[in-house]
């Protein structure tokens, strides 16, 4: 995560510097390149996305964890269903949604 977050963080700087020269020297009215000056916020937002982001093997880990005290709940309780119970499997469900959505 770090190295991407470098090389993202680099690509932004390196997009900033060619955009600017651009402004500097290109022809502005050219339709192809009326974008050029979004590219460096758009890296912007996807750098931002990835600090932002939970990465897949935490997620992973905390499943592993709400499964085992939901398991040992279960033993402990005879198999019956309590409001714990109840909690933990929307809790597991939820930690499921977003390993699918990485």
């Amino acid at each position: 995560m770090n190295e991407d977050k470098m090389e993202l963080e680099e690509a932004i700087v390196y997009l900033k510097k060619i955009a600017k020269e651009y402004k500097t020297y290109g022809d502005l009215d050219n339709p192809e390149f009326e974008d050029i000056m979004k590219i460096p916020e758009a890296i912007e937002t996807v750098l931002k996305a990835l600090k932002n982001s939970i990465p897949k093997k935490k997620i992973e880990d905390v499943l592993k964890k709400i499964q085992e005290e939901y398991e040992l709940l279960l033993e402990h309780q005879s198999g019956k269903e309590s409001n714990r119970t109840k909690y933990l499997q929307g809790k597991i469900h939820l930690a499921q949604e977003l390993l699918e959505e990485k």
